[in-house]
């Protein structure tokens, strides 16, 4: 298996995974910028920021130090090396773990069906992702997105509603 290490990220190949766990769970050790160490094997669903607070990228790992991601608005999903995909990463997290090498081989098999096709307009990385997973395509970060302009939309009716000029009332005369 290729050797591929930086100060912030080796494959671990005397890990110890923990029991129930298929062998290769625990294969990949990250370094998070806070100290905390983040253990990972092939078929887990990976969630990255290079930036805190900023976009999260998703990213499936596969064997021999490979991934499987989107890596930008415009290309295509793709294999690609995860020390390159991991470049820069200051928070690295665990969103599913693939429990049994079957479901590895399902996550992966899955992930190398639609390599090649590209983003669509409303699709980032993490639809491709969680499709993989689930089999539903969804993007927390797209919701957030949705929700935050759907709030501002009904904040700026509201104003501009209650800020409209007070009725002049008439004067009854006798």
């Amino acid at each position: 298996m290729p050797r591929a290490e930086t100060p912030w990220f080796r494959f671990d190949a005397v890990a110890v995974p923990q029991p129930n766990a298929h062998p290769y769970s625990e294969a990949y050790v990250f370094n998070n910028s806070d100290g905390t160490v983040v253990r990972f094997g092939p078929g887990d669903h990976l969630r990255a920021w290079r930036n805190i607070p900023g976009p999260a990228h998703d990213l499936l790992a596969a064997f021999n130090n490979r991934c499987l991601h989107s890596p930008g608005s415009g290309d295509v999903f793709r294999e690609d090396a995860l020390v390159a995909s991991l470049d820069g990463v200051r928070v690295l997290e665990v969103v599913s773990r693939a429990e049994t090498l079957e479901e590895v081989d399902r996550r992966l098999n899955r992930g190398l069906n639609i390599t090649g096709l590209p983003w669509t307009v409303f699709a980032n990385c993490q639809d491709p992702l969680s499709w993989i997973v689930t089999g539903r395509a969804s993007s927390y970060q797209r919701d957030a997105a949705v929700v935050a302009v759907v709030g501002v939309g009904f904040g700026l009716l509201l104003a501009f509603n209650s800020s409209e000029a007070p009725k002049r009332q008439r004067r009854r005369t006798r």
